[in-house]
Order: C-alpha cells, then structure tokens, then sequence
C-alpha cells in the first residue's frame, strides 16, 4: 500500500479546523438563478462549460444546452421525439474534450457514454457492457491527455473507453489496490495521473497498468484538479465530510450546516468551491457557507459545479434549477472624505521618541544550532570577539523609553510596542527562507539587538512558532510536528546567535521551540503562524 501520495496530497485525517465562519453580506446579491420558460428544470445532476463559453446541463430527465442568454432561445433541450434525443434522457455526467467534443453520461435504457460534436450534435454512443447484473451507473466522467474516457460508476469499478471505442474494466477482482466498486468521484490531473474516489478510499493509476492505494479510510465523494498541480477531494468519515487540498484540510461543519460534498471546483485564483447543503468557499482563513438565510442563493442542496472563460461559477441543484454566482466582490461605497484640518491632542503622560540616525549591522554568517537554554557553541567561544557593529536605520523606532518605576513595573517600547516584564510580544520584521532557518531580512534583528544593547541588564526568552500541527490522528502526526519543531528551534537559535555575535552575554537569552502546537490563525499554512516572539524574563 503506498502511504505517500503525489505531489502531497493530505493522507490522513487532519485536525478539527476551528474557524469563525464570516458571513460577508456584499456576495449576496450576486446569485443568478436560469430556467427555462414556462418549464420545470427539474433535479440537475451535472453541468459543464465548453470552450465557447457553452452551457451543457444534464437533469433527472432532459439534456439541455444554454447560451447563458435572457432570451428564452438560451435554453435548447434535446427532447425532439423519434430522434437521437431520445437516447439523452437521465443524464448523470458531462465531460468535455480538447476538440469541445461533449461526451454524456446517461442512464436511460441501460447505460451509455453518448458522444457529442463541438455544436453538441450526436455523433455516436456506446453502451456499458453488462454483466454480473452490477449497476453501471455513471457517477463521473474524466477525460486524459490521450484522450481516453476514464467513468466511475456506481457498482462496477473503473471503465475506461479507448479511441477506438473499446472498453476496458479495472474493479476489484482484477486490480487490488482498488479498495471498492462503488466509484464516485474520478478526475485527471495536469500530470495525467487519475485520481479514483470510493466509498472506502483513494487510489490512482498514470496508464491503468500500475495502480496506487492511499492510507485513507473513507468515503471520497468528489474530486477536482486544476491547471497548477493541485488535487483537492472530500471524504466523509463518521458523517463529518472534510475537504483535502494538497497540505491542507477544510473541515466542514456538523450534519446540520453541511452534509456530504456532491462536487468541488477550484477557481483560477485557487479558491475552492463544494457543493453541497449549500454552496461553501474556502481561502486562506475564510469560509463562507451561502444558504438561504444568508443570501439569494436558495436552495439547499447543490449537486455540482463548473468554471466558465469569464471566471463564472454555475451551480446545478437539486431543487432549484441552475445558478451563476460572480465571485467577484461588489464594489463598497467610498467613505465621506476626511476634513482638511485635524487637531490633534497630544497625551500629557506620553512623549513621541525620537529616532536615532542609525547605520547598518552587518549579519553574521553563522549557523550553528543551539540547546534550549541557549548555549554558545565551542567554535564561538574560542573565535575573536565579534566587534559591536553600527546599526541600520529603521522605519520603526526603537528607542527604548523605561520609566523610573520599580522593576515590575518597568516599561519598554520596542518597534512600536509596549512590553513589561512576563509579557510576549511578536517580532516583527524577522523572516527566514522556507523550511530553513536562514535569515532573508535583519530589519527584526536589528531592532532586537538595539534593543538589548540598550537595556544592558534585560534578560529575555525567544520562542519559534511555524505551521500548525496536523491532528494528532493524522497517520504522520509525530513525523510533521517533530520536523515543525525543530524547524522553529534552529529559527530562534538563529536569531540569538546574532545577538551574541553583536555583543549580547549568551546568558541573558533564553530560547524555546514549539512548531505548531500555538498556531494563531486556524490556517494549515499562514505566514501569521510563522514568527518569533519574545518575552522579558528580568530587568
């Protein structure tokens, strides 16, 4: 069984995301519903936009193509009797070729793949071979570089038909790393790879010769890739669906708020859409989940998803015809202009402090890791003092101003914030290169060693945060959190070694690492998690 998946996909069951779900009432009016004139939809089941910026719709009953127009001609279906719109009933699937070819899923009569030409006229069909009275039923439909149609479908495995219009099966009892027949979710990378989603799992193929299965144990309902490498998938396990996207995980809520995700779709700026008890949105730290009680977009359960030229996002549902949602926010109105003349009051008890022209430290090329507490190295203790270098002019500054109170009392400011004793405060301005502890900025350092130099007697403790930990059921929790960790103790070793190359007792400085285990923002991977924090330990 292979437990690593390409291009790091998520493979285990990653940690309860504590979000706040934000509500934000300016995409609320920019649902779109579309039916046809003086007729009922009826359930859609998929939807597909083709290069000419053609709507397909497939429903429990009709096939449909729509111009996105107004005018009742948008809506074409295919219901002329005695014809080849006949074989177009019940439609489960629709999937588009580089040539706009338009191949179509439907479950009528027995089951077929129907093939369409660019202006969606019928040009063949080929019927699922049946045997072992298992259903054929077909779940998805995705199309390789070759051209090859690769169908999941609901009780039969995988089928995949070739361009010559033969059919090859791959199920259970012919290929052993598919965990199960019931098949419902299946897509093509931008490698190429094919990505299967079961009721019991994940696996892939590149050809359907070699075969992958991942270490995850759950019901994949939907799957979905992009141009740029990313594979995202939603499994439901224990009816708590979550959403996988690489190195990251989406939880979606309890059975009340979001049931199981029928389709995911990822927009050309990478947000992710899923389709399910309403329509939800993840970026970065933001969730949004569109319902009825917070927006126009009224129905409840939404079965699929597609992506048009325009960056459009069409909405099929199951009890309320088609929807299109521009993403894009809507413009706020600009607020009243500021008076041209401000007095302001200054603070009897606060001075404004007074920058210090300042020249530029020098950073030291180090790289030796320390203990916890910090220890300077043998090679640094024996090598010639470290002259006190010249300091680098900053924006922010960073005079210290301590008042004449007790120790406990004593207060410092420094880039811009206030600090006593036994408080922390995040450093601003020290950055290092990915998965390293390198320093690419000294603007942070520099502030933290003038710091010192200025409060002679200040003891401090240095702390490293990164990523957040994966949930501790994840099958490489120990793995991922060690490496977090250590990765955050070099960070923090790195920026005391350069206070004591610019003159700070080693003595004065206390270093702990904690990886991800106090991450910020409930994000997998943010920039805001990232950092080092300080606190005074004395005076």
């Amino acid at each position: 069984m292979k437990i690593s998946m390409q291009r790091n996909l998520l493979l285990g069951l990653v940690a309860s995301w504590l979000v706040v779900i934000n509500i934000f009432p300016l995409y609320a009016q920019i649902f779109r519903k579309y039916e046809p004139a003086n007729m009922q939809l009826g359930e859609v089941l998929c939807v597909a936009v083709d290069q000419d910026g053609i709507k397909w719709v497939g429903t429990n009953t009709l096939f449909y193509k729509f111009t996105g127009d107004t005018v009742a001609q948008a809506w074409q279906p295919y219901s002329n009797p005695h014809t080849t719109d006949t074989l177009l009933r019940h439609i489960t699937a629709i999937a588009v070729d580089r040539s706009g070819n338009k191949w179509v899923g439907s479950y009528h009569n027995g089951v077929s793949l129907i093939q369409l030409n660019r202006e969606g006229q019928y040009v063949r069909h080929y019927e699922m071979p049946n045997f072992q009275n298992k259903n054929h039923y077909i779940m998805g439909i995705a199309i390789d570089q070759q051209g090859k149609k690769w169908v999941a479908t609901k009780e039969s495995g995988v089928w995949m038909l070739d361009d010559k219009g033969k059919w090859y099966n791959y199920d259970i009892s012919t290929v052993y790393e598919i965990p199960s027949n019931h098949i419902y979710a299946i897509a093509v990378d931008s490698e190429d790879v094919k990505w299967v989603g079961t009721d019991k799992g994940l696996c892939s193929t590149k050809d359907g010769s070699i075969w992958d299965l991942y270490d995850m144990n759950g019901w994949v309902t939907a799957i979905t890739t992009d141009r740029k490498n990313n594979v995202c998938l939603c499994m439901e396990k224990r009816s708590k669906p979550m959403v996988y996207c690489n190195n990251e995980v989406h939880k979606v809520k309890g059975k009340d708020e979001f049931t199981v995700v029928k389709d995911l779709l990822i927009d050309r700026k990478g947000v992710i859409w899923a389709a399910g008890h309403g329509l939800a949105r993840y970026e970065t730290e933001d969730r949004v989940i569109y319902e009825p009680k917070n927006s126009n977009f009224k129905s409840r359960q939404a079965t699929c998803l597609a992506l048009d030229k325009d960056d459009m996002i069409w909405i099929g549902t199951f009890d309320d015809g088609l929807y299109k949602l521009d993403p894009r926010p809507v413009e706020q109105p600009k607020p009243e202009p500021m008076p041209e003349k401000i007095i302001l009051t200054a603070s009897p008890q606060r001075k404004k402090a007074i920058p210090i022209p300042t020249k530029k430290v020098a950073a030291p090329t180090l790289t030796v890791k320390a203990p916890t507490p910090y220890k300077v190295p043998e090679e640094l203790l024996a090598a010639k003092p470290v002259e006190r270098p010249d300091f680098e002019e900053v924006v922010t500054p960073v005079v210290t101003k301590v008042e004449p109170k007790a120790d406990e009392n004593k207060v410092a400011v420094i880039q811009g914030q206030e600090i006593k004793k036994g408080a922390v405060i995040q450093l601003k301005g020290i950055f290092f290169k990915t998965n390293s502890e390198e320093l690419i900025s000294y603007d942070g350092v520099n502030q933290l060693l003038k710091f010192m130099i200025e409060n002679p007697t200040a003891s401090i403790e240095l702390s490293g945060h990164t990523d957040r930990n994966p949930d501790t059921n994840h099958p490489d929790y120990d793995k991922i959190s060690q490496q977090f960790l250590d990765l955050s103790q070099r960070r923090v070793d790195a920026v005391a070694l350069f206070l004591v190359a610019g003159g700070v007792k080693q003595d004065r400085i206390v270093t702990k690492a904690y990886g991800g285990s106090k991450p910020l923002v409930a994000s997998f991977s943010t920039e805001k998690n990232r950092r080092v924090e300080m606190r005074i330990l004395s005076w």
